[in-house]
């Protein structure tokens, strides 16, 4: 029997767990971050990077592997360690090239999100600056920004969803992530005024 205040899975759980979503991927992502953080550490002494680009390129090492598991585009002859390792090595040197160019670092950008949720969020997305986006989810604030996130990058289903955040029913959580929505919409309108 697993230890719960220090579970171990196998890469065919962790494979697993992020391809059911939800709850699960989560769970997994937690995981993966807390079982590999020494990488940090490995990463800003190997690269002469800042703490907080190590943390983010470990961060979005972390987001890479999982996006790539979810979409079933995953293939690693090695573990899943050595894959996470590997990838977030890239992203150090990503960093390094974006420090040593002069180039200004822009805010960090949600990650690609699921395919299968082609929904209208997404297609703002498609359509907008991602920063903006991000900037727009950060206005609408609070439950607004949790449902949006919980449910179109985590892929929470809407069951999961409403149990999750407390709604009475899923019509209760439908009414409120499409005024979420609405509010989206809006702030753009607003912004595309003041820009014409």
């Amino acid at each position: 029997m697993r230890n719960e205040t220090s579970p171990h899975y196998s890469d065919e759980e962790i494979i697993s767990g992020i391809k059911n979503g939800g709850v699960s991927r989560q769970r997994i992502s937690n995981y993966l971050y807390r079982r590999h953080v020494d990488f940090v550490g490995k990463g800003k002494r190997k690269y002469r990077i800042t703490e907080e680009d190590a943390v983010d390129a470990y961060g979005d090492a972390i987001i890479g592997l999982c996006n790539r598991v979810a979409q079933d585009a995953f293939q690693s002859e090695g573990n899943l360690a050595g894959y996470l390792y590997r990838s977030f090595c890239n992203r150090c040197v990503d960093r390094v090239r974006k420090n040593t160019s002069s180039i200004i670092d822009q805010v960090e950008l949600l990650p690609n999100m699921r395919t299968e949720s082609k929904t209208v969020l997404l297609k703002l997305i498609e359509k907008e600056d991602m920063a903006q986006i991000i900037s727009l989810l950060d206005k609408i604030g609070g439950k607004c920004r949790q449902i949006l996130i919980e449910s179109e990058y985590y892929g929470f289903g809407v069951e999961e969803l409403t149990e999750r955040m407390g709604f009475k029913n899923t019509n209760s959580l439908a009414t409120q992530k499409h005024r979420c929505m609405q509010k989206i919409r809006q702030l753009l309108e607003k912004r595309k005024d003041h820009t014409t």
